[in-house]
């Protein structure tokens, strides 16, 4: 990964989650005026921010010319059970947060999903009409709608299907791994298509975008689409396991309520007009995770 030296000195909001962790490590090894908050105190973490009252008041703020909105609630079956609550923070605690940086000159950089659309194409471009099915996936297109609208200078980023390369991280391919190494069954559907994206080259196409003042939105997902069993077959045949331990099935078959979008699988064309970022191959992604299970702990 190769960050640009001259990346702004950046608020990593939501730096207790997966990726705020991994972006505000790997910032800080370039800018070391990065920081981050969580809502609830966290190691490493400085600051205490809460979407459902964001409040910038608080935080010392003279160094940032940036920050990244990561923090959200994203899980799919809270968003069904609770929509006001969700709404409240995905949607509502974000455009505040956006305005309040905003009027301290401080750019935001909002983060949205694959789950905007509904899976029924795949191969969805950056201005890919909305058509989601989730009430998670409405939320985060409202967001991009209303972000834009508030101020067109906005930077909404669109990751893939983020992974991590890290034995035990719980991520994708890590979690497939795990199981077969283990002997237990991966049930994985061939139905559902996904961008496998590795955190570390979303981070280098995020903080190339910051530099070059990239704005509206932007797919930054590596160019490569598979479902989720040939996944779990590559992986299963890398570790020598039983090719029979994955059970292929279609996502249908899970009884999710609600129905989850099949092929969300994405096209980066806007982020190729800023940045020059090359994507780590799925191929060789295996190969890392299955060295991990391969290895004695």
């Amino acid at each position: 990964m190769s960050l640009p030296s001259d990346l702004p000195p950046t608020l990593v909001v939501g730096a207790g989650g997966f990726m705020g962790g991994h972006f505000l490590r790997s910032y800080r090894s370039v800018q070391p005026a990065c920081a981050g908050t969580s809502h609830s105190p966290r190691p490493r973490v400085a600051h205490r921010l809460d979407l459902r009252e964001p409040d910038l008041s608080t935080l010392p703020l003279e160094p940032f010319r940036a920050a990244l909105v990561l923090a959200a609630l994203p899980r799919i079956g809270m968003c069904e059970a609770e929509p006001a609550r969700t709404h409240a923070v995905n949607v509502e605690g974000a455009l505040q947060l956006t305005r309040q940086l905003l009027d301290r000159g401080i750019r935001p950089v909002l983060f949205s999903t694959d789950y905007v659309w509904d899976g029924e194409t795949g191969g969805y471009a950056d201005g890919a009409p909305h058509s989601p099915i989730t009430v998670y996936g409405r939320q985060k297109a409202e967001l991009e709608t209303r972000a834009l609208a508030l101020d067109s200078s906005v930077l909404i980023v669109r990751p893939g299907k983020v992974y991590g390369l890290v034995r035990g991280d719980g991520t994708v391919l890590d979690e497939m791994a795990g199981l077969l190494a283990k002997g237990e069954p991966v049930r994985a559907a061939f139905d559902q298509v996904l961008t496998p994206t590795w955190i570390e080259d979303v981070i280098e196409a995020v903080a190339h975008l910051q530099v070059a003042g990239a704005s509206g939105v932007v797919n930054a997902c590596a160019p490569e689409a598979w479902n989720r069993h040939d996944l779990a077959l590559a992986i299963a045949e890398g570790l020598g396991v039983e090719q029979e331990l994955v059970q292929r099935i279609s996502i249908d078959d899970l009884g999710l309520q609600p129905q989850r979008p099949k092929n969300t699988s994405m096209r980066c064309e806007r982020l190729l007009e800023f940045a020059d970022v090359s994507f780590l191959s799925v191929d060789e992604a295996i190969q890392r995770t299955i060295g991990n299970w391969k290895e004695t702990p």
